[in-house]
């Protein structure tokens, strides 16, 4: 499950989650769980400072896992570089 799915639909992944747990979820419950799924994720790594070698790194290590291939520092990394 992507976040951007479970963010898309918190209540159908909620389900599929509990389903793969082997727990029951009735309505309500997933009702309420998918209310305090905040739909605009918030991207703390705009409050640090990332160096180029940093950003690399990152890169690098997200490269060797296939799930994390369509992530990325999508803006400029001037908005999070510190050189």
């Amino acid at each position: 499950m992507r976040h951007e799915e479970l963010l898309a639909a918190p209540e159908a992944h909620l389900e599929k989650l509990c389903r793969f747990l082997g727990q029951e979820a009735a309505p309500d419950y997933l009702e309420a769980c998918a209310g305090v799924v905040e739909r605009s994720p918030h991207q703390s790594r705009r409050e640090q400072q990332w160096s180029d070698a940093l950003i690399e790194e990152v890169a690098e290590r997200c490269r060797g896992c296939d799930f994390l291939a369509e992530y990325a520092f999508e803006e400029s990394r001037a908005a999070f570089s510190s050189s």
